[in-house]
């Protein structure tokens, strides 16, 4: 990428509600509850890919083309759908105990499938497409394997990366937990996604360090009785369903009196994954630490009273040093909310529209930079 091309120059405007809507939880709460899903969009193929250690996830793709095909519904296919165009490859992580069809992830899949024309790929994590999975592992703010086997299997058999041709733009995009998991896989494995024609990532509402906003979950009625609580009911119910041939790692008895997101990541996550704890977790997974690495594209916005974070995890741009790297901060927004009224509820998404903007400035500037064939062949 050419020194001429600097990411940390995209300008993203401050996001100003109106003032009855400027209450961090009521950001928070009418964003989930007062946003419709969009008109028009809808998937058309759902895919499951086997992964190394027995498992599986499924994805949710929306290919353009593909609406006459005759697909079942309910129908699972085992592998990718073709396309039958050049159009961009788009991969989209959902949040925490959410998935592909959530409000959130079908929004940014219609801004990219309908705004873009991108062919998207809406990844379920493990146990959130609605059945149990085949191991005791599931998804976490590190797990960035099940990502990576995604992005090679639409490299390999939807549209490789040829070494006499630009290959077709691979981006990602994600909020939450999905968005920690698409910055730490590109601070973390970035020769992966040099190798695999990864062209640009946006994403929104990161925990950039978990270390430090975990107890600000936890704490207070709302954030303890309303958010963290309805994580941990979710995370429990899916665990105590489960019926696995092997012994688990993890006291389930113990995850079942969890009361807090804390008590589950201690109860569930750091046993399954290795972690001596949540702090362990915490800190090997927080992608903050992995921002100064990143060599992709990568925008991200962060509303500064978002409740679940602590005000003092968001790093100071100055400090990153990475022009590949552009933090875009909101006076509001709370998490995941950016919710402005009647424009919202209409399906208008704020959001989107910037992250949107964001990636076709991106492929415009990349469209004029010969480094950049270099960079993904």
């Amino acid at each position: 990428m050419s020194a001429a091309f600097a990411v940390n120059t995209f300008k993203v405007p401050d996001f100003i509600p109106p003032l009855w809507a400027r209450n961090a939880h009521f950001q928070t709460i009418a964003g989930a509850l007062l946003t419709r899903a969009p008109k028009g969009f809808h998937y058309t193929h759902r895919v499951r890919l086997h992964t190394p250690d027995g498992d599986w996830f499924e994805v949710d793709c929306a290919v353009h083309g593909a609406h006459d095909e005759r697909v079942e519904p309910g129908e699972v296919q085992d592998s990718l759908p073709a396309t039958r165009a050049a159009r961009p490859l788009a991969v989209v992580l959902h949040g925490l105990e959410s998935c592909s069809r959530g409000i959130q992830t079908l929004q940014l899949a219609n801004m990219l499938y309908n705004g873009l024309g991108a062919n998207v790929y809406a990844m379920n994590f493990r146990g959130c497409s609605g059945e149990p999975n085949a191991t005791p592992k599931s998804y976490h703010l590190g797990e960035t394997s099940d990502l990576k086997l995604l992005i090679e299997e639409l490299r390999s058999r939807v549209a490789p990366v040829a070494s006499d041709e630009r290959a077709q733009p691979l981006l990602l995009s994600g909020f939450s937990l999905g968005g920690n998991v698409i910055c730490k896989y590109l601070g973390e494995f970035v020769e992966h996604a040099r190798l695999f024609g990864v062209t640009a990532a946006a994403v929104y509402c990161v925990p950039f360090d978990a270390l430090a906003s975990q107890p600000v979950l936890d704490s207070g009625l709302i954030r303890r009785y309303v958010y963290s609580r309805r994580f941990v009911r979710s995370i429990q119910n899916k665990l105590k369903n489960r019926r696995l041939s092997t012994k688990v790692p993890y006291d389930l008895e113990r995850v079942l009196r969890a009361e807090t997101i804390g008590e589950i990541d201690d109860a569930y996550i750091a046993p399954t994954y290795g972690f001596k704890d949540r702090f362990d977790y915490y800190r090997k997974c927080s992608c903050g630490q992995f921002l100064g690495g990143v060599r992709t594209p990568l925008l991200i916005i962060n509303a500064r009273d978002d409740p679940f974070m602590a005000p003092s995890s968001l790093p100071i741009p100055e400090e990153i040093r990475n022009p590949m790297v552009c933090l875009a901060y909101t006076s509001y927004g709370g998490h995941c909310g950016f919710f402005s009224g009647m424009a919202t509820v209409r399906g208008d998404s704020w959001i989107g529209s910037h992250l949107q903007r964001f990636f076709e400035w991106t492929l415009e500037q990349q469209l004029n930079d010969q480094d950049y064939v270099a960079r993904c062949t």
